[in-house]
């Protein structure tokens, strides 16, 4: 201890910017042999409580690698709304000039924001009207790009390439993947994709017929009950965390270095990721406290074009 303090004082008098590096080394050793990793920590969360900063009972996750974190699958309309949204986007970067003048109005409030299944109507009817309404919408973007005036190499975009042309596959056989799991594989007829204008798009260049990978039914059937479920306002609710959630990780990792273990052995690496929790806390508290503006959220190239675009 009386070593320390000399290093300490001799580091000031020296007008150093931090301390020594054996000094930091010495008190990281002492916390870690002393049990006292959580005193830093603790100390932020009990300051924050006692002026009504935070509430109890919640979950709070200090030292994990890992965050749990529900996860939405796209069900049909919204692969197609994905679908829609990334041609747009993929031609508002390679050709913003030409999609300006051809897109229409609405289609960058429809298809700016992401197509989950929660922002989707629930009442089946409208979801039928919003699914004719986005293949209407995608009909009139193909249209416009195979049109004679559009350049050709827009057909080659890959976002805009169309879909088979509507043949029966020939054959279903179960068989087992590379990774030990039962599938179903589909087979096209060689006579149908012989003479398909699209055989080199949707089977491969070098191939003679379309081949398609499939699930086992009951794993399917297993697959829709899930995606019903995160349908539910439930699952809506459980899944709004994640946008918190994966905005502190990020933040801790481009912020602090988090994923980065700076020491070696695991509770000296479990006191780094206490400190880096506690000073995440510090820096949230201080710009809530002086009344920080939240940043906003970042655009898209879709969402950029339309924006400059759009009349005063």
């Amino acid at each position: 201890e009386f070593a320390t303090n000399i290093k300490v004082r001799e580091s000031r008098e020296s007008g150093g910017g931090s301390f020594e590096a054996s000094v930091r080394c010495e008190f990281r050793t002492r916390h870690v042999a002393g049990r006292a990793e959580h005193l830093l920590f603790d100390a932020v969360i009990e300051i924050a409580r006692a002026r009504n900063l935070v509430r109890s009972g919640g979950r709070q996750r200090t030292d994990a690698t890992h965050v749990l974190a529900a996860v939405s699958s796209l069900n049909r309309l919204a692969c197609v709304i994905e679908a829609m949204r990334h041609a747009l986007s993929a031609l508002a970067v390679a050709a913003p000039a030409w999609l300006a003048a051809h897109a229409q109005r609405h289609w960058a409030e429809s298809y700016e924001p992401r197509g989950l299944a929660e922002r989707q109507t629930r009442a089946a009817p409208e979801r039928r009207a919003l699914a004719i309404g986005v293949g209407a919408d995608g009909h009139d973007l193909l249209s416009a790009v195979h049109s004679a005036d559009a350049p050709v190499w827009l057909r080659q975009v890959s976002a805009v390439e169309t879909c088979p042309r509507g043949a029966v596959s020939a054959s279903w056989t179960l068989a087992v993947d590379n990774r030990a799991t039962a599938v179903v594989n589909v087979k096209f007829s060689r006579r149908d994709c012989k003479t398909c204008a699209d055989r080199a798009v949707c089977a491969g260049p070098l191939a003679n017929r379309r081949l398609m990978i499939l699930r086992p039914q009951s794993e399917y059937e297993a697959l829709k009950t899930e995606r019903r479920r995160q349908e539910t306002s439930t699952f809506a609710a459980l899944y709004a965390w994640r946008a918190g959630v994966e905005a502190t990780m990020s933040w801790a990792v481009r912020g602090f270095g988090l994923r980065r273990a700076r020491y070696i052995g695991r509770a000296k690496v479990h006191l780094q990721h206490l400190a880096i929790a506690a000073a995440l806390n510090m820096m949230r508290l201080t710009r809530w406290i002086v009344g920080l503006p939240i940043a906003g959220t970042r655009s898209s190239p879709l969402a950029h074009l339309f924006h400059q675009t759009s009349p005063a």
